[in-house]
């Protein structure tokens, strides 16, 4: 079950003339001073209705609408964020409803117009990767979200890379593992923002849970120990897996975990009570070596806690 906020209607830049024919009557909601939640409920109630005539469409509060589609997936629509905003800006009120309605319907009625993300792919190739803020910055730079010329397709919107910082330099980065490419996680993808970001990050993580649970290790001597995955390009991305570094500290003893990451394939600890191993791991951090660099620092964990340690 997902929740769509009004946070995202500035986002969408989408015109929708069939719902826009249906208030041409100049429904209350359009014209009244101030919009009650009733209004809001009736008006997109009925708007659903006449949208999408083969879903069951369903109230789950007072404030809240379940759609569910033919192929069985559903979503929850939040309205009392869409509330707040028809009465804080009167004169956009259809344009905000039509966003809503439209970001409702648009990953599942403009798929013919260009690949668009589906709620399954959603949950089977969203994960997560652990690179660097330099490795971010170059993503954003290469991304031109000018809109192209002319009238903008319904389809098109700005690319938004969804993200989350970790102690020092690291960041985590929300990608899509298809057969044959990795690719960024367009946040902007009508099914994404129906997702919204934090269930997003959920099943990223989820699925990354799944892979660190087919973790090796590797001795390395001296007490140093390697993290390797199925794929060593997810190497780095097990940084991110909580639930890994949990059951790893128990495992040790309760001992907090120090963490070299020189490149995304090299991920290796050792005990943060070690000088010895804490020194090694400085010296392992340090190499950095090209094509992959990751971070020279070194990164604790312990007891669900991440802190970058002092050079």
């Amino acid at each position: 079950m997902r929740t769509i906020f009004a946070s995202f209607f500035f986002l969408c830049g989408f015109t929708c003339s069939a719902i826009n024919a249906q208030a041409q009557d100049a429904d209350p909601i359009l014209t009244a001073p101030h919009v009650s939640m009733q209004m809001v409920h009736d008006y997109l109630f009925s708007a659903l209705k006449k949208r999408f005539a083969t879903s069951d469409i369903k109230d789950v509060a007072g404030d809240k609408i379940e759609v569910r589609w033919p192929d069985g997936a559903s979503v929850t629509l939040e309205l009392t964020n869409l509330l707040e905003l028809l009465n804080a800006e009167p004169a956009a009120r259809q344009e905000d409803l039509d966003s809503f309605l439209t970001l409702a319907a648009s990953g599942y009625e403009q798929a013919s117009e260009v690949h668009l993300l589906s709620a399954e792919e959603v949950g089977r190739s969203t994960v997560a990767i652990v690179r660097n803020q330099s490795y971010l910055d170059e993503m954003l730079a290469n991304v031109d979200n000018n809109p192209p010329e002319g009238p903008a397709p319904l389809w098109w919107h700005p690319t938004r890379f969804v993200s989350r910082k970790l102690p020092g330099d690291l960041v985590i980065i929300l990608m899509l593992d298809r057969p044959t490419t990795l690719s960024p996680l367009d946040g902007n993808e009508p099914m994404a923002l129906i997702f919204g970001d934090e269930e997003l990050f959920r099943i990223a993580l989820a699925n990354m849970r799944e892979r660190a649970r087919r973790a090796r290790f590797e001795s390395m001597g001296g007490g140093l120990t390697r993290v390797l995955l199925d794929d060593e390009t997810f190497n780095s991305s097990v940084l991110a897996v909580d639930s890994f570094w949990w059951k790893l500290q128990q495992q040790r003893g309760g001992d907090a975990i120090v963490v070299a990451a020189p490149t995304r394939a090299d991920v290796v600890f050792g005990s943060a009570d070690q000088s010895d191993q804490v020194d090694a791991l400085r010296r392992i951090a340090r190499m950095s070596p090209a094509p992959y660099p990751l971070s020279r620092h070194l990164y604790k964990y312990d007891n669900g806690s991440w802190s970058q340690l002092a050079d």
